[in-house]
């Protein structure tokens, strides 16, 4: 983690990245699951829970549409966010990475990088 990183509210490095949704579905095997559906049932973000009561937070564009995944077959990925309250774009919480252990840290870098192959 840099020194940039550990001050960061944002970690940008798949930021722009299109993926097929399977590729994001695929986290659930690393302990990552589907934030709650929103308006018109689309899920806007992935999550998982780590150390510390920390959520970490991977917004989605356009979004996974529950009951119609084919609907929305490849995402857009945005920031990632941490923090302790959850709740996706509603958090008021967001975090800086440097709250995070190396290895946590570490782990979030490799479940994201998965997403590029």
């Amino acid at each position: 983690m840099t020194d940039h990183d550990r001050k960061s509210k944002t970690l940008d490095t798949v930021k722009g990245l299109t993926v097929p949704t399977g590729r994001i579905l695929g986290l659930d095997a690393r302990g990552w699951r589907r934030g709650p559906p929103q308006d018109g049932g689309v899920v806007g973000w992935y999550e998982k829970h780590i150390q510390g009561g920390i959520t970490v937070m991977l917004d989605l564009d356009p979004g996974i549409f529950t009951g119609m995944i084919s609907e929305s077959p490849e995402q857009t990925l945005g920031s990632v966010t941490i923090s302790r309250e959850g709740g996706g774009w509603y958090a008021t919480d967001v975090l800086p990475f440097g709250e995070l252990s190396a290895i946590a840290f570490s782990e979030l870098v490799r479940d994201l990088e998965s997403l590029r192959s």
